[in-house]
């Protein structure tokens, strides 16, 4: 049995750079757009002109009151599966170590000026509430969800007790 390399790519500016020959000059050099190439099978979807009515309820889709989730957590709210409380506290146990333990390293490593050290967990807590509140009803981001919000509460109570 014997094995082929592959074979090699046509000589260029690359080429060139490593003893190859300078002669050759890449259509991106030249100012030639070379088109993607596309999959005989592909599909291709214009873009839309502006909001459109997908659910034909007489509204633009992306109006405020007209929200739809991901077709797979419409699916697990359909399915009415009871909660994995196990796994999901295990999550929320690992994102509350991960969470926690930054939260109490930054805090020492700015403990030499206590109102920066401040203002920076008040920076990092502010970044993560959004990311928390919206993760609060999705079947797994919930329980990393709850592990950062009591790890930020348990990585504060950890630096207050490292300075008193």
């Amino acid at each position: 049995m014997s094995i082929t390399p592959p074979p090699l790519p046509p000589e260029g500016p690359a080429t060139a750079a490593f003893g190859g020959s300078a002669a050759d000059e890449s259509p991106a050099r030249s100012g030639t757009v070379v088109p993607f190439p596309r999959r005989a099978d592909a599909t291709v979807i214009p873009d839309a002109e502006g909001p459109t009515d997908e659910d034909d309820d007489g509204t633009a889709d992306d109006t405020p009151g007209d929200h739809r989730d991901w077709a797979w957590v419409e699916e697990w709210r359909d399915g009415r599966e009871p909660t994995p409380w196990a796994p999901g506290l295990a999550v929320a146990a690992f994102a509350m170590l991960v969470v926690g333990i930054a939260i109490v390293v930054l805090s020492d490593g700015l403990s030499g000026n206590p109102v920066v050290a401040v203002l920076v967990n008040l920076l990092v807590a502010a970044g993560l509430v959004p990311a928390i509140w919206l993760s609060r009803e999705l079947p797994v981001l919930r329980w990393i969800g709850l592990g950062a919000a009591v790890g930020v509460v348990a990585g504060w109570i950890t630096a207050i007790g490292m300075v008193g």
